[in-house]
């Protein structure tokens, strides 16, 4: 498949959309990992959600081809920053999520024991 095939299937709007779904639920799973009792399941979860918001952050910054989408990309990828979330399991922040190479994706990432894994 061509990086141009990827793309045509593949809509900016459509990985911004998503970005923005999981990163506007940061709060409010920062404050319920406070919660006692903390479930390792939703640990695993969050940290899941913060590896595929580096990946959603790649590839916007591949998608971006103008000044205006990429101004789009840096306001939302700002106000994660402000959010400053760790990923709980390691404490890694975003770059450290970034620079890892344990940070991969897998076709069943969210899939255990025939299950959706949700937080």
């Amino acid at each position: 498949m061509s990086r141009s095939d990827c793309e045509d299937r593949l809509r900016f709007k459509d990985v911004l959309s998503t970005f923005n779904l999981l990163t506007d639920r940061i709060p409010d799973c920062q404050r319920l990992l406070g919660l006692r009792p903390v479930f390792k399941r939703q640990q695993e979860s969050y940290d899941r959600i913060l590896k595929c918001i580096t990946y959603l952050i790649y590839l916007m910054v591949e998608m971006v081809r103008c000044d205006e989408k990429f101004n789009i990309v840096y306001s939302a990828v700002e106000r994660l920053v402000r959010l400053n979330p760790h990923s709980v399991l390691t404490g890694d922040t975003i770059l450290h999520l970034f620079l890892s190479r344990m940070n991969t994706i897998k076709s069943t990432y969210f899939l255990k024991d025939n299950q959706v894994c949700v937080f």
